[in-house]
């Protein structure tokens, strides 16, 4: 039959809890729990119910094991703590238990669990019968004397002499001794007998003196069998009442493996250095022949924004041909001849398809058309041709227009909405009207594409600091990959994703990259915050006064 207790577990992961609950379950244990993760939830617990053990992590969000048996402590009750944790270390495991905790087990090392609580709950028993004098006496002993048998870390005692009073069995092993005796008596001059430098105890004992302790401390000694390894020394001084050095306690730990790590990594620098050097006339060559190579590209790169600029030339008057008759057609065969045509029902099918099939020329053209014009824009301004009307203007006009301009394709999707935040009293700023209006409606139409549901809301405001006006466009749409950030107005990249594959919605990929081009042309700065299913923030600034000098046409 299980055993019933009343079990309190401080611990922010319930898979955690959990997981002890079944190792108590386990162990013949009828538990009766509640979890806490907070101090609040912890005081009032204590408050509302009696318990036989609480059960804490050392490292939580909210606060820590410490925190958690200050808690019981203020409270006066005697209830065993034991601290579990896959995070503690030999040093805090120390302050934890002088502090008052009654055990620690680690995550994991689940064998401990049982006998620990068991041991716990007994000795919480037997604390009925004995005063409170006797039982905590009896319990440091016994915690310490675990603690300092069972520590994987060397533990010790010297004196200021220069010998060990007491060591622990993971120090004996460190030194390669066969036990703790065999250690204190083998080792009776620590300076000259332990250390290899003669002066490092010296400098370690300058440090307690002077500051109570010494923390890291490396030191290279020597094992029974006079070969050499290396320690960390963490140590500190214990003084009387009257100031006076009584002894040293502290823990090693062996870093021999650290320093040969050290050591392999040191000589790798230099081999490391010696293959720079070797490669450093190679790379000067290969930067010439790419220094040749970049004037060739650039070449290639004006040869293409001229024949980009070319064909978008041409292209634009057939296109306007074949979308003009496209629409004429469609008017004709399908608003005025199909419904008044009364040829069969097969016909009428193959009616419809051809009305079908002229929505799908009409709407690919139009793509097309801004396609093309979005490749004039660029071309213009890379090879320096566009023509830049700059004139003092209203942005809250500007931006007032370009929010109408789009409202036909935000009242094509119910479940969005679309907001304008923009004070009236925005003060003038000089650039191109239509230019700016073709920023604004570049990044309102990028927001509809890749919201289908929520708000997209435009805003304004005047930057005094910096003297710009700075535009906002926030929507809660798809979002945008991390690893599209960076390229987002890079020429033709499209986002990654299910939505940006969508053809209904796919742009030519050039519209962020013109926007980037004028933005930057009146010395303004562009860029955008996302985080994948919760929206982008596009944030764009224009200079009040610009330096347009240097962008002269």
């Amino acid at each position: 039959m299980s055993t019933p207790i009343r079990v309190l577990i401080v611990e922010d992961s319930e898979d955690d809890a959990l997981l002890i609950l079944r190792e108590l379950k386990k162990g013949g244990y009828d538990p009766h729990w509640r979890m806490v993760e907070t101090p609040k939830d912890l005081s009032e617990a204590l408050n509302d119910d009696p318990w036989d053990i609480i059960l804490s992590d050392f490292q939580m969000p909210a606060f820590d094991g410490n925190e958690a048996l200050r808690i019981v402590h203020e409270k006066e009750l005697d209830i065993p703590f034991i601290v579990i944790s896959g995070v503690l270390v030999e040093e805090n495991a120390v302050e934890i238990l002088k502090a008052g905790a009654n055990d620690y087990v680690r995550k994991g090392n689940w064998a401990r669990l049982i006998p620990a609580v068991g041991r716990e709950l007994r000795e919480a028993h037997s604390r009925k019968e004995k005063t409170h004098a006797q039982q905590e006496r009896a319990k440091a002993q016994e915690r310490y004397r675990l603690l300092f048998e069972g520590a994987v870390e060397g533990i010790f005692q010297s004196s200021p002499s220069g010998r060990f009073i007491n060591v622990n069995p993971a120090m004996a092993q460190l030194l390669d001794y066969e036990s703790p005796e065999e250690l204190i008596e083998g080792i009776t001059d620590i300076t000259h007998q332990l250390y290899v430098h003669s002066d490092t105890r010296d400098t370690m004992m300058h440090s307690i003196q002077t500051m109570g302790m010494i923390s890291g401390f490396e030191a290279e000694v020597y094992r029974r069998d006079g070969s050499r390894t290396w320690i960390s020394l963490n140590s500190r001084g214990v003084f009387d009442a009257n100031g006076d050095l009584e002894f040293i306690e502290g823990f090693a730990v062996d870093i021999a493996e650290r320093k040969r790590a050290e050591e392999y990594l040191a000589e790798m620098n230099k081999q490391l250095e010696r293959l720079v050097a070797e490669r450093t006339i190679d790379l000067e060559r290969k930067a010439l022949e790419l220094e040749q190579a970049n004037l060739r590209l650039t070449e290639l790169d004006q040869l293409k924004t001229t024949f980009l600029s070319s064909v978008s030339h041409e292209l634009r008057t057939p296109l306007t041909s074949v979308l003009g008759f496209a629409k004429l057609i469609h008017k004709d065969f399908c608003k005025t001849y199909l419904p008044i045509s009364d040829l069969g029902e097969k016909m009428d099918k193959m009616g419809e398809r051809i009305c079908s099939n002229l929505d799908i020329i009409v709407h690919e053209g139009e793509r097309l058309t801004r396609l093309v014009n979005d490749f004039l824009d660029l071309t213009r301004i890379e090879a320096g041709r566009m023509n830049w009307n700059n004139q003092p203007v209203s942005p809250s006009k500007v931006l007032g227009r370009a929010a109408l301009a789009v409202t036909g394709l935000y009242t094509q999707k119910p479940d969005l909405d679309l907001k304008v935040e923009v004070p009236d009293d925005l003060p003038e700023l000089i650039v191109d009207p239509d230019r700016m209006t073709q920023v604004v409606i570049n990044l309102l139409n990028n927001a509809a594409k890749f919201t289908p549901k929520g708000y997209v809301i435009l805003r304004a405001s005047l930057d005094t600091k910096d003297d710009v006006i700075e535009l906002q466009v926030e929507d809660t749409g798809v979002g945008i990959p991390t690893e599209d950030i960076e390229n987002i107005f890079t020429k033709f990249h499209q986002v990654k994703g299910q939505a940006a594959q969508d053809p209904g919605i796919r742009g030519s990929g050039l519209g962020l990259s013109i926007s980037k081009q004028i933005v930057e042309h009146y010395g303004g700065k562009i860029h955008v915050e996302s985080e994948l299913d919760q929206g982008s923030t596009f944030y764009v600034t224009f200079p009040l006064n610009p330096d347009l000098s240097c962008n002269e046409d």
